[in-house]
Parts: C-alpha cells; sequence; structure tokens
C-alpha cells in the first residue's frame, strides 16, 4: 500500500525527476531489510521474536506517524514539468530522451488497461524481474552451490548482493532523467544477458561475483524506474491505481522466478541451467524494450 501512494505523491512533486525521486524512494525500501535485520538480530537476542516485533512495531509508529506529519497534500491541479533546456534537448520528458518530447498521455485505468503500451511493458516488466528473481530468491544456495563457500561466507555475500540492488535503484532511477527510460532498459538487458552467460558459463570466483552483483544492480534498475515509467506513459492522474497494477508484474514475477530456479535445482542438482532460462528471458525483455522505443 506504500508503495503506489509515496510515488504518486513524490511524482507529482518532482514531475521534472521522476526517475530520481522513484528510484530513490526504491532504494529507501530496499535497503530496509539491510538496516532492519541487525537491529532485529539483536533484538532477539536480548529477549525473544516478540520482543522484537513490539519495539520495532513502536519505533515504526512513531517515525512513520512523526514523518506524516510533515507532509502535504499535493494540490490536484497538478501542475506540467516546466520546459527547460533538457526538455528541449529531449531529455526533460525521460521518456523521450533522444527523441521529440511527447505529448501527455494521460489515460484511465481502464484506458491503460487496453493500451498496447501497457502490455509491451508488462511483458519488459516480468521477463526482466522473474529474470533477476531467479538469481536474488536464490543468492545464498547459488554462492555456495557454485563456489563452495560455507553458509556464513555467503550471506555476507548476499548482503553485499542486497547492496548493489538498492544503489541499482537510486542509480537507474536518475539516470533514466538524463538518457531516458528506453536507454535504460536496453542498457539493463544488455548487461543482465551478458551477466546470465557469465553465470551459465564461467566459474572463476571473480568473474562469477561480478556478474552476480550485476544482475542485484539491474534488478534494482526495474524496481527503480516501474513508477516513472508508468507516469510517463499513462499519466499521473489517479497514478496510485495505475502503478498499482502495473506492480502486480513484480507479483508474478516473484512467483515464477523462484519457481523456475527451485524447480531446476531440484531435478538438475545445479542452478546453472537457470542462468540459460534467464538469458532467454533477457532477450525477451531486450526486444520489448526496443519495441517500448517505436510506441512511446
Amino acid at each position: 500500500q506504500k508503495e503506489p501512494s509515496n510515488k504518486e505523491t513524490s511524482i507529482k512533486y518532482f514531475p521534472n525527476n521522476r526517475g530520481m525521486v522513484t528510484g530513490l524512494l526504491a532504494a529507501g525500501m530496499g535497503s530496509g531489510s539491510i538496516l532492519w535485520a541487525p537491529l532485529a538480530a539483536k533484538l532477539i537476542d536480548l529477549g525473544d521474536v516478540f520482543f522484537a516485533f513490539r519495539v520495532i512495531g513502536i519505533l515504526l509508529l512513531v517515525v512513520i506517524c512523526g514523518l506524516s506529519l510533515l507532509m502535504k497534500q499535493m494540490p490536484e491541479e497538478d501542475p506540467a514539468p516546466k520546459q527547460s533546456k533538457g526538455m528541449e534537448e529531449g531529455r526533460g520528458n525521460p521518456i523521450a530522451a533522444g527523441g521529440n518530447p511527447i505529448a501527455s498521455n494521460e489515460k484511465t485505468w481502464t484506458e491503460m488497461l487496453q493500451s498496447p503500451t501497457f502490455f509491451v511493458l508488462a511483458i519488459l516488466f516480468v521477463s526482466g524481474i522473474t529474470s533477476g528473481m531467479m538469481v536474488m530468491s536464490q543468492a545464498s544456495l547459488v554462492i555456495s552451490d557454485t563456489l563452495g563457500y560455507p553458509a556464513i561466507k555467503a550471506a555476507f555475500f548476499v548482503g553485499i548482493l542486497s547492496l548493489c540492488n538498492t544503489i541499482g535503484r537510486a542509480f537507474w532511477g536518475m539516470l533514466s532523467d538524463r538518457i531516458g527510460r528506453r536507454r535504460v532498459y536496453l542498457f539493463i538487458f544488455i548487461a543482465l544477458l551478458i551477466a546470465d552467460l557469465a553465470l551459465w558459463r564461467l566459474t572463476n570466483e571473480l568473474v562469477f561475483l561480478g556478474a552476480l552483483f550485476t544482475v542485484g544492480i539491474c534488478y534494482g534498475g526495474f524496481m527503480g524506474t516501474i513508477g516513472a515509467v508508468t507516469a510517463d506513459a499513462f499519466g499521473v492522474k489517479n497514478l496510485g491505481f495505475k502503478f498499482g497494477i502495473m506492480f502486480m508484474t513484480v507479483g508474478i514475477a516473484s512467483i515464477i522466478g523462484p519457481l523456475i530456479a527451485s524447480t531446476i535445482r531440484s531435478n538438475y542438482g545445479s542452478y546453472a541451467p537457470s542462468f540459460g532460462i534467464a538469458m532467454a528471458l533477457g532477450l525477451v525483455g531486450l526486444v520489448m524494450s526496443i519495441r517500448v522505443s517505436k510506441i512511446l
């Protein structure tokens, strides 16, 4: 529930920096596990799991309610983004980077669901996020199986992978404001294909870890731009609801990705074949990102 609402408000306040604000918000939410997990473990050591829930619940109640008092409702009439030098060059309206700035694409949610653009973006996100989730959800076992690391050492690198995911959300979001969402998705899928190929065929320790972290950064790119591209393609009116619909692709991918990876490991005793499937999904996403360039 917080995901659609905070992105809708932020995008309305910063119409010329949609990628940056959604990327930073996504990075903030992605870093939650990094920040809260050590605190929760410490609290459990001091008491028990219920003690940890009570303390963290009180902290969240105070912080969230306190910060909410500082927020102001955006006026109903959302001002259009200011015409800047960047927009004149095709950068101010991020989705039009490298081309002609597009007109307002305000659509209702029903019109959004009937639009070919929605299905292209949905396939793009499902394929890209599924490819990422096949690695992200199984990261500890992937590292242990391939590199022979003990659980504690593997957990350390999983923490670095989570950090890469967080960095990727902010990085790709901000970059998309500069070069456009289209080009960002092209770069992400190309990087994913190279990383999945390395994970599939190479077992050199440094190369494997570098490819793993690349997947984390690229996965963060989808999470950091999905709100901005939804606003670009379908408008900001009722964006929370539209974003909620588009975010269902994340839920679908979060089911499919881990299921494919775990099934392959159970049947073949290795995650290696799953990286080939991840590459196939990456190719689908790359085609969709090219298609996006033609319809947006």
